[in-house]
């Protein structure tokens, strides 16, 4: 290992040169300088959204976090310090550590924060130090909402529609639960959606307050009200309140359209009392020869009939006189 090879060099140094030159040691720390730096300086997520920063050291090193310019952690030993929502994994003989968003921790609120990194160790006296030339700046925006809206007749119940309106997004597609430790709440607010009618006047309208970290991400309720054949207009928002208010941004939804039902049908054509309209066609080309056919029909069987009964009839006349007299 690194350490022990440079314990070792530093060593063998002083045995050589003899103890007034073993007393320059701390100086040959100064030669192998401590790299540590940021491979990304620049990282933009949503807020709740898991995100790490990746640290790059050519030593075994431990240090401390900055955030902000102000020192929140000192790590002096293994496993790394804990900060509020950021975490330290340090980088272990040249391989890569990484800042990131603990689990066990509520996420950071939405803003900026920027993040910088020294620390030192001490190998038998002699101390290596290094620190990151370069701050590393992460950027939280607020998760970014929208709004699924629609009014749908009730197939159960045709008077009847139902209202929903539904957030998405990506915070919404990651969503698992508030009841898990360390997540992102799901948004405090209030629901409000509105019906118009044709004319612009209010046919209903429902307010709904959430709390933050409610699971069920929607609402809905019945329309009982509108009327058959009637066209109305459904739009529906949503304002954050609280903490909520810095960590979403939510937008309207499409104003949805929808024409109530006419719970009227139609009479099927066997049932119906309407005369026939006076412009249909006449007759189909089928009803003509199909009498022309029976009248036919009906001759030959006469025909025939005729013809069987003059042949009875002949077949049963007697014979002809031969002209002979009897003796």
């Amino acid at each position: 290992m690194r350490i022990y090879r440079r314990s070792i060099a530093v060593a063998a140094i002083a045995a050589t040169v003899g103890l007034s030159q073993a007393a320059a040691a701390p100086a040959i720390a100064a030669d192998y300088p401590v790299v540590v730096n940021f491979p990304t300086t620049s990282l933009t997520v949503e807020y709740g959204q898991s995100w790490s920063i990746p640290v790059y050291t050519d030593f075994n090193f431990f240090g401390k976090i900055v955030v902000n310019d102000a020192a929140v952690v000192t790590s002096t030993s293994t496993p790394a310090g804990y900060a509020p929502s950021v975490y330290f994994s340090p980088p272990y003989n040249g391989a890569t550590g990484q800042l990131y968003a603990p689990y066990e921790f509520d996420p950071l609120a939405a803003g900026t924060y920027t993040f910088s990194i020294t620390g030192t160790y001490d190998d038998f006296g002699d101390v290596y130090s290094g620190s990151t030339p370069t701050a590393a700046t992460l950027k939280i925006e607020k998760a970014k909402l929208g709004i699924d809206l629609r009014v749908l007749a009730d197939k159960s119940n045709g008077d009847e529609a139902i209202v929903t309106a539904k957030f998405t997004g990506r915070f919404i597609d990651e969503y698992s639960s508030s009841y898990f430790d360390g997540v992102a709440l799901s948004p405090a607010g209030t629901w409000h959606i509105t019906i118009k009618d044709e004319d612009g006047e209010i046919a209903a309208e429902s307010t709904v307050e959430r709390a933050a970290g409610d699971d069920v991400l929607a609402t809905s309720f019945y329309w009982p009200d509108a009327e058959p054949g009637k066209q109305y207009t459904a739009s529906a928002d949503f304002t954050p309140s609280g903490a909520s208010a810095n960590n979403f941004s939510v937008s309207p939804a499409q104003k949805f359209a929808y024409t109530a039902p006419d719970p009227q049908r139609p009479e099927l054509s066997s049932t119906a009392t309407t005369k026939p309209d006076s412009n249909l066609p006449e007759s189909t080309g089928l009803g003509l020869p199909l009498w022309l056919l029976v009248v036919v029909i009906i001759i030959i069987i006469g025909l025939g009939a005729v013809v069987t009964l003059l042949s009875v009839r002949l077949s049963r006349r007697p014979s002809a006189s031969t002209g002979e007299v009897a003796p």
